[in-house]
């Protein structure tokens, strides 16, 4: 019984160090990929980002003048929090599962390949203006759908109020 639970254990850890080596393998490439594809600087200007979009709306939604400067003390404060709790180095390991998760080893290493070649230099670097863009077109489409949703809003309230 004890030379069956010996081999068993043996076994498992003649099992269980391959797939360890291959697991740390392939964390190594998806912290590779996230180095090459600047992941922090990305995370850094979309929050950045994200804080001009909130105080946009604040100032297209008829905040007075005399609470402007409180309230941005508060976003200021709300946003070091915010920043802090989801900055890149805490969420790191979170992403790091979520890739090896979705992603094959084969498949991490093609997407390493891309990065590399001048193409996927030219879109690691363009990036943040595309996206900067995109967001600039759905803020626009917002603006213009927000009298719209107001409409929609008020006549659900009175809908419901009369119920």
């Amino acid at each position: 019984m004890r030379i069956l639970f010996v081999a068993a254990a043996v076994a498992s850890l003649s099992i269980s160090g391959p797939l360890y080596a291959d697991e740390a393998s392939k964390n190594a490439k998806i912290e590779e990929m996230f180095r090459i594809t600047r992941v922090d600087q990305l995370q850094s200007q979309m929050m950045d980002q994200l804080k001009g979009v909130l105080t946009n709306m604040f100032d297209q939604a008829g905040v007075p003048p005399e609470i402007k400067a409180a309230r941005k003390e508060l976003e200021d404060e709300v946003f070091v929090i915010i920043k802090k709790r989801v900055s890149f180095e805490r969420l790191k390991g979170d992403f790091v599962k979520i890739y090896a998760d979705t992603l094959t080893e084969p498949e991490i290493d093609s997407i390493l390949a891309f990065y590399k070649t001048p193409g996927g230099q030219a879109l690691l670097e363009k990036l943040p203006a595309i996206t900067k863009r995109s967001m600039e077109i759905g803020q626009a489409q917002m603006k213009d759908a927000l009298p719209e949703i107001q409409q929609t809003v008020e006549k659900f309230m009175e809908r419901h109020k009369a119920k």
